[in-house]
């Protein structure tokens, strides 16, 4: 055995609400081995979630503390769960807006500490946050993700399997170019078993649009029975950290940097140690390219409202 200290992976998650507790929680009782870091702006909070989570360690392959963002150091996956709450009628800018000085705070803190860190946004509007936090970050491209339609595709495929009686496994479709209202589907390249879905007999009884309606409203049903959503983008994110620390090159709908549009946009990509190794554009016909362009104008007329500097 080398004399030189193995040093174990670690990841930070910044936020310890609902959604930062849960991702702390699905870590440690995941196949990841690595030291996990839990912070908040409310340092009780923190410690009293990390003290919690201690009391399963028995069953974990990892270990969990609480920290501040000053102390922070030598993380390899940094995820931001933290942000403000979209108010009744506020327009999208001024929350992306509100959401930058956070974003700002919490890089200047922790930035200098973590220089290899890959930054894995989950706050929303994740997409548009997470080109943010390229801006503010200066790192390379693939180096800052976002969960982006992660989940949606996965909420996406456990529907149709349902409806198909498929094992969701054999069903390729995503969900793509916005996380939220302006998402979509990628139909003309979905698959099942290798055959086009939309081919596929069963297929021709569905509703599509009934479909990506429900998909994209889930979450608007989970938040009114329980305020908010946990678990299903907890999995998520530990799926995207486990890719990433095992070089797995798995191919994942997240939010990255797309250069044939020139902005971030949820995309099929592939992930490995280094973050995003390559954007998988799916097939599409005229009228779903015509709605990305649609969706892609009204992210860049969004940001060209913030005054990034």
């Amino acid at each position: 055995m080398s004399s030189q200290e193995y040093k174990k992976d670690k990841i930070v998650v910044v936020g310890a609400g609902s959604v930062g507790s849960a991702i702390a929680f699905s870590l440690l009782l995941s196949s990841i081995s690595a030291e996990i870091e839990l912070i908040d702006l409310n340092a009780g909070l923190a410690k009293g979630n990390a003290l919690d989570l201690n009391d399963i360690q028995f069953l974990s392959h990892s270990k969990i503390t609480d920290n501040t963002l000053e102390d922070s150091k030598g993380a390899d996956i940094i995820i931001i769960t933290a942000g403000a709450k979209q108010k009744p009628d506020e327009p999208r800018e001024s929350l992306v807006s509100r959401n930058d000085a956070i974003l700002r705070s919490i890089v200047d803190k922790m930035g200098p500490n973590n220089p290899n860190a890959i930054w894995l946004l989950v706050a929303n509007p994740v997409d548009t946050l997470t080109q943010l936090a390229q801006h503010i970050t200066k790192l390379p491209h693939a180096k800052v993700i976002g969960s982006g339609t992660y989940l949606d595709s996965q909420r996406l495929r456990f529907t149709l399997s349902n409806l198909l009686n498929v094992n969701q496994n054999y069903i390729h479709c995503s969900v793509i170019g916005e996380h939220g209202d302006n998402q979509m589907i990628a139909w003309s390249s979905a698959r099942v078993g290798g055959q086009s879905l939309l081919s596929y007999e069963k297929m021709k009884e569905c509703n599509l649009d009934e479909i990506g309606q429900n998909v994209m409203r889930k979450a608007y049903e989970i938040i009114k029975h329980k305020g908010a959503t946990s678990f299903g983008i907890a999995s998520c994110v530990t799926n995207i950290c486990k890719v990433i620390l095992t070089d797995a090159h798995y191919i994942i709908p997240v939010s990255c940097y797309c250069e044939k549009y020139g902005l971030y946009l949820s995309m099929p990509a592939i992930l490995g140690r280094d973050g995003v190794k390559e954007v998988v554009y799916p097939e599409m016909n005229d009228e779903e390219l015509a709605r990305l362009d649609n969706t892609v104008s009204t992210m860049k007329n969004t940001l060209a409202k913030l005054n990034l500097n």
